[in-house]
Order: C-alpha cells, then sequence, then structure tokens
C-alpha cells in the first residue's frame, strides 16, 4: 500500500469515526432534552394547601368552598393569589368581612336563602370582580357554608356570563360533588339560560 492509499484510507477512517462522535453527540442532546420535557410533564404538583370546606379551584381565577377560617383565608390569598372572597350565606352580616379585609381582600356578602337566586345585578358585579382579578392575575372565591348550597348556583351563574353553555357550567361550577350537583335545581337550569341571555 502506497502512501497515499494510506493516507486516503486513514482520512476516510476518521470521517467515520468523526460521523459517529457527532451522532453519539446528538443523540445524548436529544436524550436530555427528552428527560427535561418528561420531567416537568411527569413531576408532582406543587403543594397547595386545600381550600376550604373541601371546595375546589374551577379554573385559575375562580374557585368554590365552604366556610373560611381567619388562616384558610390567609393560606388562599398567599397559595392561589385570591384577591376576592364572595359569601353567599344569608343570616346576619357576618364578621369574616373584618378577617378579609385584615388581609388585604376585597369582600362582597350577597346573602342568598337555600332557594333564592342572585339578581342580574349582582351577577353583573361579580362579573366585573371576576375579570378584574383575572386582569391582575388573582382569583375569587365563592362560598357558602359547607360549598353545597347557593355557592355552586353562584358559581356557574358568573361561568354563564362568561360565555360557558349552562351544561358547562354547572359541571364545572360542581365538580362532580354530587352534594353541589344536586344543590342545582332543574328550575335553575331554566334561571341560568335567561341569565344567559339577559347578560348578553
Amino acid at each position: 500500500m502506497s502512501a497515499q492509499e494510506a493516507t486516503v484510507l486513514g482520512a476516510a477512517s476518521l470521517t467515520r469515526r468523526s460521523a459517529r462522535i457527532r451522532q453519539a453527540l446528538f443523540l445524548v442532546v436529544a436524550l436530555i432534552g427528552l428527560a427535561l420535557v418528561l420531567s416537568r410533564v411527569f413531576s408532582p404538583p406543587a403543594s397547595t394547601p386545600p381550600l376550604p370546606a373541601g371546595g375546589w379551584a374551577i379554573d385559575d381565577v375562580l374557585m368554590v368552598g365552604g366556610q373560611p377560617s381567619d388562616r384558610d383565608l390567609a393560606d388562599i390569598r398567599d397559595a392561589f393569589h385570591v384577591s376576592a372572597v364572595v359569601n353567599v350565606r344569608a343570616g346576619d352580616m357576618p364578621v369574616e368581612h373584618r378577617s378579609a379585609e385584615s388581609f388585604g381582600l376585597e369582600y362582597r356578602w350577597l346573602p342568598l336563602e337555600p332557594r333564592e337566586r342572585p339578581r342580574v345585578a349582582a351577577v353583573r358585579g361579580l362579573l366585573t370582580l371576576v375579570r378584574t382579578a383575572r386582569g391582575r392575575g388573582n382569583a375569587v372565591v365563592i362560598h357558602d357554608a359547607n360549598g353545597t348550597e347557593r355557592a355552586p348556583l353562584v358559581a356557574a351563574a358568573v361561568l354563564v356570563g362568561l360565555g360557558d353553555s349552562v351544561p358547562k357550567a354547572v359541571r364545572r361550577a360542581t365538580h362532580g360533588d354530587a352534594d353541589a350537583k344536586a344543590s342545582i335545581r332543574q328550575s335553575d337550569l331554566g334561571w341560568l339560560r335567561s341569565l344567559g341571555r339577559a347578560l348578553r
């Protein structure tokens, strides 16, 4: 074999080795990228405190729950960026407003009896509250005594006002909770449909 042939064979061998190294590097980079993506997809969610009285987040702006304690108010403000609390419990004016305001939370009291529905004007006010919270990256909690009385209906009314169909609003507002779903009666569904028309 001549020197020239040896040089050509050596160059070809070097080219093949170089190509294998590039393929190996590409494979390593691809595996690292895949590992990063999978770690984000399958990582456990950050631990957050539960909503009061077994409540639930409908989305990142609207939540439904039961009566929060003072500690609950502080926790949900910090963990969920809650900026406003809407209490739909009937009865005497609650002292909860003092606690909410001491934590810097806007407080609305919309007292509803077990079969009562909010007025259209009240729903319009809640829509403004929710839209303002959304614009600031905050959330609103709507609560009654245990999250399964009138709070789901009020949340469904807000969702209808935001553009959800009635079935979708009820499904989202009750979050699969049988008691919450039972709190929205058949006659409430007709009211929600007429509310949607009134809010257009």
